[in-house]
């Protein structure tokens, strides 16, 4: 290729072309304990098992329709794949969230500061960290990844001295 071809050659595309995705997802179907039901795979954005209002599939032509919805708001120019699974995607329940994890954690510790194998400045150190945990917070506690982490770390060095976020 010479420098000209190479030169006038379009830069790629942020955003997808209308043939991907229209290509993009599929509807799967699955059946258990003799009940079908139908969900979108579209990784690695994330599965659909449900429409908007919350409610399951009730048919591969309802799954198919959010699925089109879905690939409608992606079309080129508009939102970006992962914005508009993001709308149909499960929601975490609160008793699965990394503040809530964290809340009955240092709760177990309150009580074994009670019991004296810790020191309750200890504790209280631990409870105080918790308001730090920022976005990660609202994640799944098994959702937390080394990114978030990062993350979190940045946010702490511009908020905390280094004494400080080292220990948290």
């Amino acid at each position: 290729m010479t420098l000209a071809a190479r030169q006038s050659s379009p830069a790629p595309s942020r955003r997808d072309s209308w043939e991907d995705v229209q290509r993009w997802g599929k509807v799967r179907e699955r059946v258990r304990n003799g009940r079908r039901s139908w969900w979108i795979d579209l990784r690695p954005y994330g599965r659909v098992y449900t429409t908007l209002g919350g409610s399951r599939f009730r048919s591969r032509a309802q799954a198919e329709r959010v699925l089109l919805s879905i690939r409608g708001e992606v079309n080129p120019g508009g939102k970006s794949r992962e914005a508009a699974v993001s709308l149909y995607t499960a929601r975490t329940s609160p008793r699965l969230r990394l503040g809530y994890v964290y809340a009955q954690w240092t709760a177990r510790m309150r009580e074994a500061a009670r019991r004296g194998e810790v020191t309750g400045s200890y504790v209280d150190h631990l409870e105080r960290y918790r308001i730090y945990l920022g976005t990660i917070a609202e994640l799944h506690y098994g959702a937390v990844r080394f990114g978030h982490l990062e993350d979190l770390d940045g946010e702490l060095a511009a908020r905390l001295a280094p004494k400080t976020r080292r220990h948290t």
